[in-house]
């Protein structure tokens, strides 16, 4: 459905799709398509929020800093890279050492799936 969607919204989550107006790309989505994403994201956990652009898609478990001024903002999830990595970040054996540079840091899981840090400061 992400791949579908490219290029009309780009951030949903369970919240987002049932608040109302509707703005942005959201209200070009049928209502049986926004119920549909909000069955499935909340199928995992009410709180996913889901990113969608032409190079990645990805499911955000755990994200902080992005509205505060004073500290970095980052974001732990999973990605679809259905393009391959190189236009998107990082690629690391592993994560155990959060890396403190602003960048996009990836570690492979299985085909174009992978764990996606993203650190901005």
């Amino acid at each position: 459905m992400g791949m579908e969607d490219t290029g009309i919204v780009s951030l949903l989550s369970p919240e987002m799709l049932n608040e109302q107006p509707l703005t942005d790309g959201r209200k070009a989505l049928s209502p049986e398509r926004r119920g549909e994403y909000v069955r499935l994201l909340t199928s995992i956990t009410p709180d996913l929020v889901m990113g969608i652009d032409f190079d990645r898609i990805t499911f955000s478990y755990s994200r902080g800093g992005s509205t505060l001024s004073i500290g970095p903002g980052w974001m732990k999830g999973i990605a679809y890279l259905p393009h391959g990595y190189e236009r998107v970040g990082m690629v690391l054996t592993n994560l155990d050492k959060p890396p403190s540079q602003d960048d996009v840091y990836l570690v492979p899981i299985q085909s174009n799936w992978y764990i996606i840090y993203v650190h901005l400061d």
